[in-house]
């Protein structure tokens, strides 16, 4: 995978073992396969912060944790899983009570979830996992 940038592989296959794991979950819980689940925001395991901690995962293992573009990298990791636990939960929970309030007329706003602090400790965890996988590839 020479002429393929590590970065971007390491971003993708996060991407697409975190959406892939939603539907797995998905899946067993519903007893129904669907892709929507891949497509859909919130759930176990963030689709954000899996590539965002594989890209400073690999940027870390090829660069250096010492490099600017690490620091940079990590920085950038940290506030999306952030804002996936705080302000897109909220609202999330927002967007519950708003559907709660509208439940008795015709309208029914999109609903955009956060997640929990677990769906995003784990998210980070396969994006490590993909990060030193990519890396050692």
């Amino acid at each position: 995978m020479e002429w393929l940038p590590p970065y971007l592989v390491a971003v993708v296959a996060a991407w697409l073992v975190a959406n892939l794991t939603k539907v797995v979950i998905s899946a067993v819980r519903n007893k129904k396969l669907s892709q929507k689940p891949a497509f859909a925001t919130g759930g176990m395991p963030s689709a954000h912060t899996a590539p965002a901690v594989a890209l400073t995962t690999a940027v870390g293992l090829r660069e250096g944790v010492d490099s600017a573009i690490f620091a940079l990298a990590l920085v950038l990791a940290v506030v999306i899983m952030v804002d996936a636990v705080h302000a897109r939960r909220a609202v999330g929970e927002q967007g519950v009570a708003l559907q709660k309030l509208l439940s008795k007329t015709d309208q029914k706003p999109y609903l955009a979830r956060g997640h929990k602090p677990l769906e995003v400790l784990v998210s980070a965890l396969i994006g490590i996992a993909v990060g030193v996988v990519t890396f050692y590839l």
